[in-house]
């Protein structure tokens, strides 16, 4: 009897004790979560922008999102509850509701990721009576994030191409080209840039140069074709995208010199 009144003792340590870590690594998260709102509210977009993670800020039209707080009435936190928390690595989530200025309820579903050694915002999801709103980011990006997004890419691969390990890009990508290809397979496919020590660093500092409208084509796939001028040379790219909520995921490139 002992020994099971010990176990059920060590038993409830440990569950107390997970309670207790789960509780400390998320405290960051609600703490974000509040401050990312309360700025919201007070009319600071720009500021509550910080709380963001990079790919969620990445692709966002700051007025589409403007709209989108607005819409859901969320630019008008008055305070919250948080009542489920989870966390995994470097990714974690909250659940519970935010009160608003008028005293209605919104309930709301955060997923957050590490960025820095700081919690911030990978993605929002409000729910609304009867619907589910999301933030229509599917329509083409402006010009400026699409340039960023052309000289990330190509700064990204250059880098991977320098060190002939092609693990960091390939976990950069889409699933969905994940899901056709393997690490080596890109070293192989790229193997001509690795064998000739091609360096690429310096097309990615120069502005891109789009020889086609940027698009989303029928099948929702953004296309950026164009190159980047340099005294080096010309590095001609031909990349294409496919949104994985909740950014851009890369699903091909073929670049040329």
């Amino acid at each position: 009897m002992k020994r099971i009144a010990f176990a059920l003792f060590l038993l409830s340590a440990l569950i107390l004790a997970m309670v207790m870590v789960v509780n400390s690594l998320t405290t960051g998260m609600e703490k974000n979560a509040n401050e990312f709102f309360l700025t919201v509210s007070e009319g600071q977009l720009d500021t509550a922008m910080n709380y963001l993670s990079n790919g969620f800020r990445n692709t966002l039209d700051p007025e589409e999102f403007r709209a989108y707080l607005q819409s859901s009435g969320m630019d008008t936190f008055e305070t919250s509850s948080w009542d489920s928390r989870s966390y995994a690595r470097s990714q974690g989530e909250i659940e519970g509701v935010i009160y608003l200025q008028d005293g209605s309820v919104q309930p709301v579903r955060l997923l957050f990721v590490l960025e820095e050694d700081e919690w911030r915002i990978h993605s929002i999801e409000a729910h609304l009576p009867g619907i589910t709103p999301t933030i229509n980011i599917k329509r083409l990006p402006p010009l400026k994030f699409l340039e960023h997004m052309a000289s990330k890419t190509v700064g990204l691969f250059g880098k991977n191409v320098s060190t002939g390990d092609f693990d960091p890009f390939y976990r950069t990508i889409s699933a969905l080209w994940q899901s056709r290809t393997s690490p080596d397979q890109l070293l192989e496919a790229f193997k001509p840039f690795v064998d000739n020590h091609v360096d690429l660093s310096e097309f990615a500092q120069v502005p891109p140069v789009f020889n086609e409208p940027p698009l989303i084509d029928s099948g929702g796939v953004l296309r950026l074709r164009g190159y980047f001028p340099h005294e080096a040379g010309t590095l001609s790219f031909d990349l294409s995208f496919t949104y994985e909520y909740p950014e851009w995921k890369l699903l091909g490139l073929n670049v040329s010199l």
